[in-house]
Parts: C-alpha cells; sequence; structure tokens
C-alpha cells in the first residue's frame, strides 16, 4: 500500500510539474481561462486514483 501511495504522489508530482509549466507558457490565456484551468488540474489530480482502475477494470472486462 505504500509502494502505491508513494508510486501516486510520485506520479502526480511529475505530471502536476509539467502541467503547470505548460499552463505557465501559455500567453494567449484570459484570466478567467487561466483560473478554470488550474480548477481542472487540481481535480483531476484528485480523481485520477479512482478513474485509472475504474478504466483498468473495464479494460479488463472487454478483453
Amino acid at each position: 500500500m505504500i509502494t502505491l501511495l508513494a508510486s501516486y504522489l510520485l506520479m502526480a508530482g511529475t505530471f502536476g510539474c509539467i502541467w503547470l509549466t505548460t499552463l505557465n507558457q501559455q500567453t494567449d490565456l484570459l484570466g478567467e481561462e487561466k483560473r478554470l484551468s488550474y480548477i481542472v488540474l487540481v481535480v483531476a489530480t484528485i480523481l485520477w486514483p479512482l478513474v485509472v482502475p475504474i478504466s483498468y477494470l473495464e479494460k479488463l472486462s472487454r478483453a
């Protein structure tokens, strides 16, 4: 369980840094668009541990 948590935190941190870097490089976004992008980033990071196992089980059921 600790390994799973550690791997999640490592991947979430890595993807979060990449997404934040990409988001900060966007110069054509308005203030409202940028704020919504940050909200989507936070929600996606929080819900990711739920979505990945569900989609894996769905993939297994189709195989």
